[in-house]
């Protein structure tokens, strides 16, 4: 999952490009999100990709994307990704959640 070029890391899932502050897709198209880190209810620790965008999905290719908009209701919501701790994603994408 995660390749390293030269002295930078860069990190790839699926064939998803994970850079600072968004997602660039195998065909280039880039999704601007933000990553997170925390301790979900259950008590796990995760790692959460969400897109800053409804109008930027993230790439599916990521996994499990979900997103749980009712446009019957007017409640929308942007696409998000969560991987846990303990998944080769959750090692690489680790340092992402720390920069500023």
């Amino acid at each position: 999952m995660t390749i390293k070029t030269g002295t930078q890391k860069t990190i790839v899932i699926n064939g998803v490009k994970c850079l600072k502050k968004g997602v660039k897709d195998a065909t280039g198209k880039y999704s601007p999100c933000w990553y997170s880190h925390g301790t979900m209810t259950d008590g796990k620790q995760a790692i959460v990709i969400y897109a800053r965008s409804i109008l930027k999905d993230l790439p599916r290719a990521l996994g499990n994307v979900k997103n749980d908009t009712d446009s019957m209701t007017d409640y929308f919501e942007s696409d998000r990704i969560r991987f846990n701790e303990g998944t080769p994603e959750y090692a690489a994408l680790l340092p992402l959640t720390r920069h500023v």
